[in-house]
């Protein structure tokens, strides 16, 4: 990630979320905990659902997206 990643982790699976180009990488804890094999571009529907819930977490504590300055 280059600049202001944001990672979200429900449990089993590490989201990354690049702020500035809005990539997305995608992480099975349970069986990668190193992330080595990131899942986002072969499991798109699990990479939309987590940005989802960091939408609405984001949402319920009024927290702006980063903005570049």
């Amino acid at each position: 990630m280059a600049h202001g990643p944001s990672r979200h982790d429900p449990g089993r699976h590490a989201w990354l979320l690049d702020f500035e180009d809005g990539r997305t990488e995608l992480y099975d804890l349970a069986n990668d905990p190193g992330e080595a094999h990131d899942l986002a571009a072969t499991r798109p529907d699990d990479a939309t659902k987590l940005r989802t819930r960091l939408a609405a977490w984001r949402k319920d504590l009024g927290a702006a997206m980063p903005v570049r300055k």
